[in-house]
């Protein structure tokens, strides 16, 4: 699961990259839309598998309080679309798309260096391994 979500949160930013490049204009309109939601569509895939991740690895006692903080996480897109349209005004589109590519591929660099604690699942998946607690893969 968790080398899926990998996947798609590079494929997320590297698409926002992508569309940063990509020339504007009516001729290729069409692809900028297939661009973005695409990208869109696999930018949102992963949500529900890291959601899930997180609450086979958070002790039953705590996950209220980790759902919480996930919660919070997951509506900051409000706050982040008002420093968009700043930086749109400010810089422009393709330096917009650029700043935000690179704040998901530090994101995901985060995420990769959970990678050997994850491995390649929890509790059921993995012999030995009890869900609640990270271990080494």
């Amino acid at each position: 699961r968790f080398q899926l979500v990998l996947l798609t949160k590079a494929l997320d930013f590297l698409m926002l990259m992508a569309l940063a490049y990509m020339p504007t204009g009516k001729s290729n309109l069409s692809w900028l839309v297939v661009v973005h939601l695409l990208r869109f569509g696999i930018a949102n895939s992963s949500r529900p598998q890291l959601r899930s991740m997180l609450m086979d690895y958070v002790d039953k006692k705590h996950r209220a309080k980790w759902s919480a903080v996930d919660s919070f996480w997951t509506v900051s897109w409000s706050g982040s679309a008002a420093l968009g349209g700043v930086l749109i005004q400010r810089f422009g589109f393709q330096a917009t798309f650029m700043i935000s590519a690179l704040t998901k591929m530090a994101g995901w660099l985060a995420l990769l260096a959970l990678l050997p604690l994850i491995g390649k699942g929890c509790g059921c998946g993995r012999a030995g391994a009890a869900c609640g607690e990270l271990q080494p893969a």
